[in-house]
């Protein structure tokens, strides 16, 4: 038998003890709770490859993935591509890398995607705060969009 030190008030206890006799805290049931957690947040790569296919242009995949900086400068790339491949039909070909990267998060092994999306630090954006991730999406896609017009309208003429 020895004394192990409770997590929550600090106090030792026996670690025969299923609970803490100060404070009544469980090692078992607060490794059972941050189980539960983790696994009911779990990002699932098929999805981040659907969400690439279906929502490519505002950055769809990262904002499931939880990174809205880099959701926000895909969506402006998408859009100034949209934009230059209007006039330049070449750069058509650039509308094949969603495809491709979707096709990557799917094919990307389990561990991997795991450990680089869903670790304990890795981002997450809340649902409350969706409204207002898109919103600024949209702001910055416009913007970019209209100064981008602005300028290949004027190099046009």
């Amino acid at each position: 038998m020895a004394l192990i030190k409770c997590k929550e008030c600090g106090k030792e206890y026996s670690d025969l003890a299923e609970t803490c006799p100060n404070c009544g805290y469980s090692e078992k049931k607060a490794k059972e709770k941050e189980t539960l957690c983790v696994s009911s947040s779990r990002k699932n790569k098929y999805a981040a490859g659907a969400f690439t296919w279906f929502f490519w242009f505002v950055g769809g995949q990262y904002i499931y993935l939880g990174l809205e900086g880099r959701a926000t400068w895909y969506a402006a790339c998408a859009q100034v591509l949209i934009l230059i491949s209007i006039f330049l039909p070449v750069f058509w070909i650039l509308l094949l890398v969603p495809i491709i990267q979707a096709i990557l998060f799917c094919a990307m092994p389990q561990e991997k995607f795991d450990a680089k999306y869903n670790s304990k630090d890795s981002p997450r954006i809340s649902a409350a705060r969706l409204p207002l991730v898109f919103l600024g999406i949209f702001i910055r896609c416009f913007l970019i969009t209209t100064v981008l017009f602005f300028i290949l309208s004027a190099f046009m003429r």
